[in-house]
């Protein structure tokens, strides 16, 4: 048995712990789900079979491995609805807790005792009476005398001989070498004589030449460095220049057995082997690799794969054939069919080179000298002559940027430049387009093959430790939160790019160390661990329904999903996009809109929403989820997630959107999940939509005259904003709308919250409460020229849908078998005498252009959303409260 740090390679994916171990019969790998003895309790992490994790209630996630560390992501604080909780980083050393039995991973403590010995790297070269005097290391190689000095090397610590200390001859006597073992008596600190010893042969070895001169030392120094045991080299080697005048160097490196190698000499099978492909230290290999990544994604993948590759060009291209003469030329193309390239990078910071309308026949005729574009836009290039492509699509470039009516014609043919390439070519670490720093450089290892004194061929390499330290195998868009995401790789923070990586059929990422290739079937990278503990989305693994779908409950999914595919992928991708960040609000829903044209939904584009599933796009929302009808359920699976918090800003003083669009607020939204097994009640017609683009483009900026004439109900109430110390956040309620919000239906067991309630039917039941609601903005905040909402003005609710509520038949009273539903586990459900309400807080506009154009007709803004659960029959239904209108919502 041996402990957790004696492994050659550690590494997470997801909740396993993987792990690799040398014996003297080769490497064995074995893995451990931690979840099995690791919980959450309160926060901390916790160690044993009673504190098994919940995978449903996501209490813990992995974060990193540093060494034998593990980093985790834990949730505290009021945990009653599954969503309250925050995220605070814990760490759990798993050295003392996991250890090998034999060729298993298992939890438990190891005695000392049962601890093996390390295995020897047996190094030091074959040496003729070899001797040590003073400190020095003598011995005849090759018939000839080399010295070594160990006093660089080797002190006494408190009687101790230990490497990494100096001078150990001057308080060490009686030295001697017995073979490789160096024997002294060293003086402690109380200034007693000890003995000690030490085997030369775990850290010293014979090298000839170096890399300017002759090498004078070489130390090996066994350390635990990442999460990975390593073997680290320091070459210590000295020059002489003109002069004669000698300079002692240093370099250090790290010594990996090539992983390519299954049987290896057993001399040096102590040493870990290499966790990253031998690619990973030829960085020249990586464009045959992308070759044929593409040629193999050309010619077997289906679906947007398999695209044209000879499509027709862009408008206007950059013809690359000059650039050996550093001359890149714009061309106006006339529907020619050629493969070509489209850049993906964030502009500088700076006023890059642009195509304008003075300069495009300069631009034409003699081009433009590369050395004049941003560094990212050079590197572009670069990588299109690798590729062997000759033209290339680059928006500031091939865009009149002083012209607004050529880059209203041009937004609206993105979405077939970008679809119809033959790759997309990103600068995904770059910050800024004029970053000096190239990505994607990395320095080649150096390889040593021969053969072992067991006769076994051995392969082994030696890496730059500088370059360990910037080793990609946790540094992946696909794993990191989105701090780290922004932090790390900027690009993709960038509104623009998300339809652009969308529509491309294939897209090669330039990243600090790597490159990674993403396209509809596979998503690779250099190092080969990007698709370990994937959280973010890619193009051959898209993002999660959001929750759109309450499936989870264990309910077969109804007839006619197929048919809601479409509006599903559409809410996922808006509740994404909404996270990201754009330079200008006003191009909210122009940057999405190539992706819009894309989906090819049925029915009427309509600022962001489509008229066929007007009801299910409406139910938009900013802040955290108002019920939790399922436990299971309590959490969007985004990079936002653990974030989701009340909206902070004020109503946004440009126009962007219609109030009732998600792109009318600044701040990530999310959806309300479609109702599957009951067709809902709407409360709400649509008469007429009234949509007026800002352009050509459909679906592309819209006037503030765009808007909705309704017929609906309307309740007019007060409203009220109060500050919870338990989620220290601030309440809005609605005076008079009762219903219960809070844990319900699914476990019996009272939900804990302000509006606490029991089971349907249960003495105790509790009365129906003043529901809340969440601002589409901050409400109470003023901006310069819109006002806060007064505390005095009664705002408007408007009922969209109701359906009814699902619950466990074993919950119920009086089932009719016949209603009884049975889920994927075997669950029974039933409908119960409640329903779920969605609806929508308006806000009473005084003043508008509409007003007078519409008849008169009352006009509203939308200011927040609410759903709550209410008992049947409905005041909406019976209650005169509620008025029967039209109105126009702007």
């Amino acid at each position: 048995m041996s402990r957790l740090g004696q492994s050659t390679r550690l590494h997470l994916n997801g909740l396993d712990l993987h792990a690799e171990r040398a014996t003297d019969d080769g490497y064995v790998e074995s893995t451990l789900d931690l979840s099995k003895n690791i919980g959450n309790h309160e926060g901390k992490l916790v160690v044993g079979t009673k504190w098994k994790s919940n995978e449903y209630w996501r209490r813990w996630a992995p974060k990193d491995l540093q060494g034998t560390v593990l980093r985790v992501n834990v949730r505290y604080g009021d945990m009653s609805w599954g969503i309250r909780g925050t995220w605070r980083l814990e760490e759990v050393d798993l050295d003392p807790l996991v250890y090998w039995d034999g060729a298993v991973l298992k939890f438990g403590t190891l005695a000392a005792e049962d601890e093996e010995g390390r295995h020897d790297i047996r190094l030091l070269a074959e040496t003729d009476r070899p001797a040590v005097l003073d400190g020095i290391l003598y011995a005849r190689l090759d018939d000839k005398l080399h010295q070594l000095d160990l006093n660089r090397s080797i002190g006494n610590h408190d009687g101790k001989l230990e490497v990494g200390g100096e001078n150990f001859s001057m308080s060490t006597k009686d030295v001697v070498l017995d073979g490789t073992v160096l024997k002294g008596k060293p003086r402690r600190v109380d200034h007693v004589w000890d003995t000690a010893e030490i085997d030369l042969s775990h850290f010293i070895a014979r090298r000839e030449g170096g890399p300017t001169g002759e090498v004078t030392e070489c130390v090996f120094t066994p350390t635990l460095h990442k999460s990975y045991r390593q073997v680290v080299l320091q070459v210590r080697y000295s020059t002489s220049d003109s002069a004669k005048a000698s300079k002692t160097h240093s370099a250090e490196y790290v010594i990996y057995n090539r992983a390519d190698l299954k049987i290896s000499s057993k001399s040096l099978q102590a040493m870990p082997r290499n966790s990253l492909p031998d690619s990973w230290y030829e960085p020249e290999m990586r464009w045959s690799l992308v070759h044929s990544s593409i040629t193999n994604c050309t010619r077997n993948h289906g679906g947007d794969c398999r695209r044209e590759a000879w499509s027709p060009l862009p408008a206007r291209v950059l013809d690359l054939t000059a650039v050996d003469r550093g001359i890149a030329r714009l061309i106006i193309t006339n529907g020619e069919c050629e493969r070509y390239a489209c850049a993906s990078y964030r502009w500088s910071s700076a006023t890059p080179f642009t195509l304008t309308m003075a300069n495009q026949h300069e631009l034409q005729s003699e081009g433009v000298k590369t050395t004049l574009l941003p560094q990212s836009i050079q590197t572009v290039i670069d990588v299109c002559l690798k590729l062997g492509l000759r033209y290339l699509w680059v928006d500031s470039l091939c865009i009149q940027q002083d012209s607004k009516a050529d880059w209203q014609v041009e937004s609206q043919n993105m979405a077939s430049y970008y679809g119809n390439c033959f790759i997309c070519i990103a600068t995904t670490s770059n910050p800024d387009a004029d970053d000096e720093g190239k990505p994607f450089r990395r320095p080649n290892a150096i390889k040593l093959t021969g053969t072992g004194p067991d006769g076994l061929p051995f392969r082994l390499l030696a890496v730059p430790l500088e370059q360990i330290d910037e080793s990609p195998e946790s540094q992946h868009f696909t794993q990191l939160s989105e701090k780290e995401l922004d932090a790390t790789f900027p690009l993709l923070k960038r509104g623009w790019v998300y339809q652009e990586r969308k529509l491309a059929p294939r897209i090669l990422h330039l990243c600090k160390n790597e490159l990674v290739y993403e396209c509809g079937a596979q998503t690779w990278c250099e190092c080969g661990h990007c698709q370990e503990y994937q959280i973010n989305w890619t193009k051959s693994k898209p993002e999660p329904p959001l929750r759109l779908y309450s499936y989870g409950i264990g309910v077969p999914e109804p007839e006619g999903r197929d048919e809601r595919k479409a509006g599903d992928q559409w809410r996922s991708a808006c509740a994404a996009y909404s996270t990201l960040d754009l330079t200008f609000a006003s191009d909210r829903l122009p940057a999405i809109s190539g992706f819009a044209k894309s989906l090819q939904l049925r029915g009427r584009y309509l600022a962001g929403l489509w008229q066929e599933s007007l009801l299910a796009d409406l139910c938009w929302y900013v802040g955290p989820e108002l019920v939790v009808d399922d436990p299971r359920l309590t959490k969007q699976n985004t990079i936002r997630e653990g974030e989701r918090q009340l909206a902070t800003k004020p109503r946004s003083q440009t126009y962007i959107a219609p109030s009732w669009s998600w792109a009318s607020v600044e701040e990530p939204i999310t959806f309300l999940p479609v109702s599957t097994w009951t067709e809902p009640t709407p409360y709400i017609t649509l008469l007429e939509a009234g949509i007026v683009p800002e352009s050509d483009n459909p679906m592309g900026a819209v006037t503030p005259a765009s808007h909705l004439k309704l017929r609906c109900k309307l309740l007019e109430t007060a409203w009220t904003c109060s500050f919870n110390k338990e989620s220290s956040e601030s309440w809005y309620k609605l005076t008079a709308v009762k219903g219960m919000q809070g844990q319900f239906g699914m476990f019996p067991f009272a939900g804990k919250s302000a509006n606490r309630i029991v089971m349907p039917g249960h003495p105790d039941e509790a009365e129906a409460e003043t529901i809340r609601f969440t601002p589409d903005y901050n409400i109470t905040i003023s901006s310069s020229s819109k006002a806060a909402i007064p505390a005095d003005e009664c705002l408007f609710l408007m009922p969209m849908r109701a359906e009814i509520a699902y619950l466990g038949a074993y919950l119920l009273k009086d089932v009719d078998p016949e209603e009884v539903i049975i889920g994927r586990a075997g669950g029974e459900y039933a409908p119960s005498n409640y329903a779920k309400v969605r609806a929508l807080v308006l806000r009473q506009v005084a003043e508008h252009e509409l007003l007078v154009k519409q008849g008169n007709l009352p006009v509203f803004e939308r200011v927040g959303f609410t759903w709550y659960f209410a008992r049947k029959p409905l005041e909406i239904e019976e209650s005169p409260d509620f008025r029967s209108m039209d109105i126009i919502l702007v």
